[in-house]
């Protein structure tokens, strides 16, 4: 039961933030893209600035699945909600010893 709940609460999360703030995630997404290139041009920052441009095209592309309604919104949470519950069960299935 405690797997459903968390579940359904990331899941319903996930919706209402596609749906509300897809052009927020858009602009964000550019913005970490953005940073995470100017990152790159050195060494160091390579190390950061790769990961942090995939995040960017991340929030970029669940802005863009947002951005198309409600019917979107609440797939993509339904997704997320139901990939958080396969993992918390499949946790739940193995022991730690």
């Amino acid at each position: 039961m405690r797997t459903f709940v968390i579940a359904a609460a990331v899941g319903l999360l996930v919706g209402l933030l596609a749906h509300v703030l897809a052009a927020a995630l858009i602009v964000l997404g550019l913005l970490l893209v953005g940073f995470g290139i100017l990152l790159t041009l050195t060494a160091i920052g390579a190390v950061i600035g790769v990961p942090l441009g995939f995040l960017g095209a991340v929030a970029m592309l669940l802005g863009a699945f947002g951005a198309h309604g409600t019917g979107t919104a609440v797939v993509l949470g339904t997704i997320a909600g139901l990939v958080t519950y396969l993992r918390l069960e499949h946790r739940e299935a193995r022991p730690i010893h």
